[in-house]
């Protein structure tokens, strides 16, 4: 039963226009095969309501195929696209961010997304929901980073212990903490690096992230 209504709720969700391929040109001759999935996930990386996102891809699918409109140019995607955005109320604020978005796809331009504070403050969450609204598969911790560093460069296991434990004064706390940071950032480079040689974004979230070691 439970295997029937799994089948019936995949049905739901194909539309006999997926099986209809159009063809967005970025280029002379460099194109994609349009995606109502991905288009989906950069209207809710926009703001814009689930429900709706998903209404309006599969709406830009119908009115492409039924104006036979199979092979077109990423500019007239768009136009079709934010048409249809204003007719579910979208203004032009969310046209805007998905230009931004959908640049940093097609260009590749890889975002290192910083998210630091103490622990248990939710930082791991807004990272789940971040990865999921940009759909970024690449979230680091600085936790398992640091004591990987730690590890390989035989930090004494005193001297790992986590800085608000330490009966230290200030100075001392912020140079530990300052340590700690570059600490993490040597073990993130390969990292970092590969994000810009790849064009790969990445979320590094954690305690040990001081945002002037990353500009």
């Amino acid at each position: 039963e439970q295997q029937l209504k799994n089948t019936k709720n995949h049905r739901s969700s194909v539309s006999k226009y997926d099986f209809v391929k159009v063809l967005v040109y970025l280029s002379g001759k460099h194109y994609y095969v349009l995606s109502r999935f991905l288009i989906s996930r950069m209207l809710t990386a926009t703001q814009v309501d689930y429900y709706h996102a998903v209404r309006i891809a599969l709406d830009l699918k119908k009115r492409l195929v039924d104006c036979n409109e199979l092979e077109l140019s990423q500019k007239k995607l768009e136009k079709y696209l934010f048409n249809i955005m204003k007719e579910y109320g979208y203004t032009e604020k969310y046209t805007s961010l998905y230009k931004l978005i959908s640049g940093f796809y097609r260009e590749r331009i890889p975002m290192i997304i910083l998210i630091s504070g103490p622990r248990c403050v939710g930082k791991s969450t807004l990272a789940t929901k971040l990865a999921e609204r940009l759909n970024l598969p690449n979230i680091v911790k600085t936790d398992t980073v640091y004591d990987l560093m730690c590890s390989i460069f035989d930090v004494p296991e005193e001297n790992r212990e986590p800085i608000w434990y330490r009966n230290c004064s200030t100075d001392e706390l912020l140079e530990k903490y300052e340590k700690d940071c570059e600490l993490v950032k040597k073990g993130l480079e390969a990292d970092i690096k590969k994000a810009f040689t790849e064009g790969k974004s990445i979320i590094i979230e954690g305690t040990h992230v001081n945002h002037l070691l990353y500009d």
